[in-house]
């Protein structure tokens, strides 16, 4: 064992692999499992020791399975600073890991849908290997919600992002340099990050909710992670388009049969098939004392500031999709404010006025 290379994240997560000549070691969770075959290709298990084993007889040997070990210790600090439990740090740890990994090997990674909240924190978490990883985020449409995070080498990422331009419906979703109805590089780079199914059936007697659809899609034994925004047609009444994960689509065209007892069709649709309609808002303006948390969510749905500062001790509101507990935050333009049962809205802009007060201009989704 003299000459030894790692390959991370050949063995799933937190794992790697070190090679030494025809024999490669996997580890994962604190113990090495040696295979005889060569370039990181386990044919058949040889022996499974512990670490300490191995490391005490090979003091050259490194573990790279260890959790945020290729990371760096400002990124390690951000990800056990962050206000969020176990799991989801868990998760960082493992995204900034792949990205590390992708960057290396000059490839791209895509993380599993995230929650709007989820993906924020990874992209702060990754903002500290900025220069070393590029991120992109990929919902199939605009102002998709669930998204993946494609990481990796910086230049690559932005080749990737000049030609994944999500549009409007009527216009292609990716570029078409050909003109000649051919699909885009874009689309072809993108075959491993999203995929969209159509679902249609006769729904004139019923109108299925989102939650119908997305609890026949999970109803099939698929993780929620795997699936991405559905798109309601008509609301409801004329199916609906579901963005998921590549390696689910096969499972979701043979099985998904039945929506409210209602027999539906399901056929693959490339993005640039998608109808997308875009969201519409109520502009409201106000003049407030200043941008706090209660006197926003006052103005944008028109309580009191009093019935605000109740909203946000019951943990009813959200910014940016993280729970807000003070009502004296600052807010700032471009945050988007939720509250539960009432709706949502975002900060267009916040100006001075000559006598001190903030002149707040707020856009309220209907």
């Amino acid at each position: 064992m003299s000459e030894i290379s790692c390959v991370c994240g050949s063995y799933g997560e937190g794992a790697c692999v070190v090679q030494a000549g025809q024999h490669c070691v996997g580890l994962s969770e604190g113990r090495h499992r040696l295979y005889r075959g060569g370039h990181g290709r386990p044919a058949s298990l040889v022996a499974r020791v512990r670490f300490s084993w191995y490391r005490a007889r090979s003091p050259h040997l490194v573990a790279c399975g260890s959790r945020g070990s290729q990371l760096p210790k400002d990124v390690v600090g951000a990800i056990r600073g962050t206000q969020c439990d176990s799991q989801a740090k868990r998760q960082l740890f493992t995204l900034a890991e792949r990205a590390v990994s992708a960057s290396n090997r000059w490839d791209v990674s895509y993380s599993d849908f995230l929650s709007p909240a989820s993906a924020l924190q990874a992209e702060r978490v990754l903002a500290g290997l900025a220069g070393t990883i590029g991120t992109l985020r990929i919902g199939g449409y605009p102002y998709a919600e669930r998204v993946r995070l494609a990481m990796g080498h910086p230049e690559l990422i932005g080749i990737l992002s000049l030609k994944y331009a999500p549009k409007l419906e009527g216009e292609a979703v990716h570029s078409d340099e050909t003109g000649k109805g051919e699909r885009s590089e874009a689309e072809e780079l993108l075959d491993d990050a999203i995929a969209v199914a159509r679902v249609e059936g006769d729904f004139r007697y019923t109108q299925p909710t989102h939650r119908d659809f997305l609890g026949a899609v999970l109803g099939l034994g698929i993780n929620r992670t795997k699936v991405g925004d559905i798109i309601l047609l008509d609301g409801g009444r004329e199916g609906a388009q579901v963005v998921c994960d590549p390696r689910v689509l096969g499972l979701v065209e043979a099985e998904l049969s039945r929506i409210r007892n209602v027999p539906v069709r399901v056929q693959r649709i490339l993005p640039s098939q998608m109808k997308i309609t875009p969201p519409t808002f109520k502009t409201i303006r106000a003049v407030k004392s200043s941008a706090r948390l209660d006197a926003i969510v006052a103005a944008g749905f028109g309580l009191s500031r009093t019935k605000a500062s109740d909203c946000i001790r019951r943990g009813s509101v959200s910014v940016n999709w993280a729970p807000a507990s003070k009502d004296s935050a600052q807010m700032d333009v471009g945050d988007t404010v939720s509250v539960r049962g009432l709706g949502r809205i975002k900060i267009a802009r916040l100006v001075e006025t000559s006598k001190g007060k903030i002149a707040c201009e707020i856009l309220r989704y209907l």
